[in-house]
């Protein structure tokens, strides 16, 4: 937007306005997720709810939008119920899933995903899928008592064949969608399994809303609106929840006691080769200490040839991954508590430089040398090799390791929004691409453990009871637009942008 001699005119706030990124203006484009009703099961699996998603969709400001919900479908020994569908005004509408078939054919007739053909027949035809909404269900190609899956909106359900057998085979349904549009990564519009056996007739019901079917009626339908927290909160009615999503922080208890037992909590990970990052490569997080007792590791593989971080009851941090355990510490004491600093440890062919709020740091001890090759457990926050102590008191953010890349290259501006897997060189600032980085803690809300790299990662253990991370609201990241608004509809209402 141009400035008028640091006032905006009427032209620029209208454009703004115009173009969506006014603060409080009203959203003009939004992210929608619509899932129809999941079909029932009949030893053919149902089928999944149709799934219909964009991440751009135009809406008109002051206008509004009705929601209903598609029902899942019943179950039955013969012929199972097709899913309801799910709309979202006039803009999307989700076909419910078809019904899985026991004698007879799979329903086909305008379902997201074909439910599961029928069992005990050679004349087996599996419903077909919507056309972009999902995928068609599985056959059984003997007519030997053989259950197949139904249709998800990412795979068609298995089929199954078996012959002169008294086994009965059981197909898996089609897979579903991943989506983060809530927060948290959720897979949408799961197919249902096959089931098959003289007492149970009924597949698993085909999924509307990503949870696997456990009984045999299928799933309801979802619809899901996600837009920037920078733009006006919608006007809701009828069964919907407003959240926000986005990067908040993980909170390490404060167990009372002296020395490593005033810190138990820990994330730990099995390690892999891309957690071995050899001699470059780069660490980075925020920080938000609330006591120092004794010393606290913020990342541990342990010394000796593993990668050591951890501050003192001063605030000094130190860094150690040499062959001998040796280690660099900070001339000064830079970490500050109940205040939030950025921590970059960076790796270029073995010399180590620190950066705190994008500043480097003298740093005394060992600078160079530096050679990460051991393959123990990492753990982030907490002694490696000792379960419960030495860990962090108070709350870390965007937790980053990127193996092979010294992303920090001279002083530079801190981070103002979460750190990504990928993002494009800036000014002292190194690209990375692929699959550069091994693991991301963005402390979403929802799914605060969730690694947001490519690899993945689940945490091999993390501490339980009173000293169990959990996630915070509290973020270093203040400025708005880190965040999205989310509305997720449980029933039939309207939403008002």
């Amino acid at each position: 937007m141009a400035q008028n001699s640091g006032i905006f005119n009427l032209a620029t706030v209208n454009q703004a306005i115009g173009a969506g990124t006014w603060p409080n203006s009203k959203a003009t484009n939004i992210q929608l997720l619509v899932v129809g009703g999941g079909g029932g099961g009949a030893a053919g699996g149902g089928g999944a709810g149709g799934l219909q998603q964009g991440d751009s969709v135009p809406v008109t400001p002051g206008t509004s939008y009705s929601v209903t919900l598609g029902a899942g479908g019943a179950s039955a020994s013969g012929a199972a119920s097709a899913g309801g569908a799910t709309t979202f005004g006039f803009l999307s509408y989700a076909n419910g899933g078809g019904g899985g078939q026991w004698r007879g054919q799979g329903s086909v007739t305008q379902a997201g995903s074909g439910g599961g053909g029928p069992a005990d027949t050679s004349n087996s035809f599996p419903g077909a899928g919507y056309p972009g909404q999902g995928n068609p269900g599985g056959s059984d190609l003997s007519g030997y008592s053989a259950a197949p899956g139904g249709g998800g909106a990412g795979s068609a359900g298995d089929p199954v064949f078996r012959q002169f057998s008294a086994t009965a085979y059981n197909g898996q349904g089609g897979i579903g969608v991943h989506s983060l549009i809530s927060g948290s990564l959720v897979s949408y519009a799961n197919g249902g399994a096959g089931a098959y056996s003289a007492t149970n007739l009924s597949g698993a019901a085909g999924t509307g809303n990503g949870a696997t079917g456990t009984s045999a009626n299928g799933g309801s339908g979802t619809v899901i609106v996600s837009y920037p927290d920078t733009l006006a909160a919608a006007t809701t009615t009828g069964s919907v929840t407003a959240t926000t999503s986005g990067s908040g922080s993980i909170y390490f208890p404060d167990a009372g006691g002296s020395g490593g037992t005033s810190a138990p909590g820990y994330i730990r990970y099995t390690n892999t080769s891309a957690l071995t990052i050899g001699t470059t490569g780069t660490f980075d997080f925020w920080i938000y200490p609330t006591r120092f007792s004794t010393n606290h590791h913020v990342i541990d593989q342990s010394a000796n040839s593993g990668l050591l971080i951890y501050y003192d009851s001063s605030g000094n941090l130190f860094v150690g991954a040499t062959s001998s355990g040796g280690g660099a510490a900070v001339s000064s004491s830079p970490l500050s508590l109940n205040t939030w600093t950025h921590v970059a440890v960076v790796f270029n062919s073995g010399t180590v430089t620190v950066y705190f709020n994008g500043t480097g740091k003298t740093l005394t001890g060992t600078t160079t040398g530096f050679n990460m090759t051991n393959t123990n457990t990492v753990s982030i926050s907490g002694y490696q090799s000792i379960v419960g102590q030495y860990g962090v008191i108070g709350y870390l953010a965007n937790v980053r390791i990127v193996k092979g890349v010294a992303v920090y290259t001279g002083n530079f501006t801190s981070p103002i929004a979460p750190l990504q897997a990928t993002q494009p060189a800036g000014t002292n600032i190194s690209a990375i691409t692929g699959t550069s980085t091994s693991l991301l803690l963005n402390g979403v809300s929802g799914a605060f453990l969730a690694d947001s790299s490519t690899n993945l990662y689940a945490p091999s253990s993390v501490s339980t009871s009173t000293a169990a991370p959990t996630w915070a609201i509290l973020s270093p990241l203040t400025v708005a637009g880190y965040k999205n608004r989310v509305y997720t509809f449980t029933g039939t209402g309207t939403i008002t942008f």
